[in-house]
């Protein structure tokens, strides 16, 4: 039989291998089964506890920004209101253009994280800016003017300077005359400096990325550059355009990253949660904790402005980041499990010797039996239990064995072997039998004479001789003294 044939066919395995595998099996099942399920309870437990912890990151994150956004509103809104630049909107006077510009100014110095601000008339042209190099600009495409000129309160937009090139955050309020017609819109910028300080926060809490995702489904800010004005999915093509007319992210054409259970999930999300996804960018899983954001200001607006309006806030991590815990807990559980197989296995040699040992003595001296050799059929007995057992009766066996052996030599030297193989079987009985026999008669002459000189030594060797001969002569005679009956009775 081939290894494979006996590897596959338990019944021609040794008893080692039979035990090597019952040990095994006795002592890593009920381990792997309980390892398994408090690996995969351990799992779940830590999944649940990372995507709460991302979700609730996300939202502290999101809520941050809002309040952040909501008092830069405050700032843009009160410049809105104020009389210097109603008056400007109205008259368009130098006056009035120098005071608003010291205004602004005044604003900048106040806060670091503003980049520029001006006045836009109802034509989209910038009557006065905090640097210079902005006034006689005309940017009637931007949504941001757009929506304020209409009196409409939006969400902050993400865009590309035309003349800084450098992403920032654009916010805009209607300014109204005392009849509460829109007369012109006031307008800032703030760095992407203060949204990029805001979102690396989240990086103090281990390999967690924080993004931002705008209404058109277009990633704003991410760390990662080659991430970086991308869409989640192929945009349609007349967002393609539109984007493109406002030159928003200063790109002819957005690129999808191909993420569509994110951009899926985000579209429809209301509130904040966490969703699984493959990163485009280094093609792992990874998790993430999402939060709208909408800032208080446009809250109470939720009747009126739509949903693409939000952005959102996505906290992510790879999913390694907090299964290599668990990965390093399965490995100590495969080596415990390896290591609990060798010892089953060394358990199993051992037990296996303590089977084995009387089991080759036994074939040892059972292979003597049958050889004929019963003097190296003996087996000496040590033990108690059931192999001693087995050892004393084999003992009494082979005894037994060499007894009969002995009866039937002693018999085959006196008798003939039929008569003696009847003898030893017990078939013969004691009122006889009816048998044809034939006799024969002879004398050996001068044997009186030669036993009375010879050695008994001599007489017996020469007996032998003789009936050894003539045994042979009445064996012969008796076969065809048979053949003779049996063709007379025939016949």
């Amino acid at each position: 039989m081939s290894f494979l044939m006996k590897f596959f066919h338990p019944p021609s395995w040794s008893i080692t291998i039979k035990l090597m595998v019952i040990l095994v099996v006795i002592s890593l099942a009920p381990l792997t089964i309980i390892s398994w399920n408090n690996l995969r309870t351990s799992v779940s437990s830590v999944e649940m506890r990372e995507e709460l912890s991302l979700e609730q990151l996300a939202q502290s994150t999101a809520g941050h920004l809002e309040q952040l956004l909501h008092d830069i509103r405050h700032t843009v809104s009160y410049c809105a209101m104020s009389a210097e630049v109603i008056q400007l909107a109205m008259t368009s006077s130098e006056s009035a253009r120098d005071l608003v510009q010291e205004k602004m100014n005044r604003l900048e110095a106040g806060n670091v994280d503003l980049e520029v601000s001006f006045v836009l008339d109802p034509q989209g042209q910038i009557i006065a800016s905090s640097k210079p190099e902005y006034l006689g600009m005309r940017v009637p495409f931007r949504d941001y003017f757009r929506a304020a000129i209409a009196g409409r309160e939006v969400m902050p937009q993400w865009e590309v300077g035309h003349t800084s090139k450098k992403p920032g955050l654009f916010l805009s309020s209607p300014v109204r005359d005392k009849n509460g017609a829109v007369i012109a819109v006031v307008a800032t910028k703030l760095r992407g400096s203060f949204i990029a300080r805001i979102m690396e926060e989240v990086r103090v809490f281990g390999e967690r990325t924080a993004f931002l995702v705008d209404q058109d489904g277009v990633i704003i800010y991410h760390p990662e550059p080659a991430m970086l004005y991308h869409s989640l999915i192929p945009l349609l093509p007349e967002v393609q355009q539109r984007l493109a007319q406002e030159d928003r992210f200063g790109l002819e054409q957005i690129e999808s990253l191909n993420i569509p259970n994110l951009a899926t999930t985000l579209t429809v999300a209301k509130i904040p949660g966490h969703i699984r996804f493959v990163s485009s960018l280094t093609g792992e899983s990874e998790v993430a904790g999402f939060s709208p954001l909408r800032p208080p200001y446009l809250q109470h607006q939720a009747k009126v402005v739509p949903d693409n309006s939000r952005w959102f806030v996505v906290v992510a991590e790879p999913q390694w980041v907090f299964t290599r815990p668990l990965d390093y807990l399965t490995n100590n559980i495969v080596q415990s499990a390896w290591l609990v197989g060798l010892m089953s296995c060394l358990l199993a040699l051992v037990f296996a010797s303590t089977f084995l040992r009387p089991l080759r003595a036994l074939m040892t001296a059972a292979e003597a039996v049958r050889q004929g050799n019963y003097a190296e059929a003996h087996i000496e007995v040590r033990r108690e239990d059931e192999f001693g057992r087995l050892e004393a009766v084999f003992n009494t066996m082979t005894s037994g064995i060499q007894a009969r052996e002995r009866e039937r030599d002693i018999f085959g030297r006196t008798v003939h072997p039929e008569v003696r193989e009847k003898l030893l079987s017990g078939d013969l009985t004691l009122s006889g039998e009816n048998h044809w026999v034939t006799v024969l008669f002879s004398d050996i002459r001068g044997f009186s004479t030669m036993a009375e000189t010879l050695d008994p030594q001599d007489v017996l060797a020469l007996l032998n001789d003789y009936l050894t001969e003539m045994t042979s002569v009445v064996l012969t005679c008796a076969l065809v003294r048979g053949l003779q009956l049996n063709s007379i009775l025939d016949g």
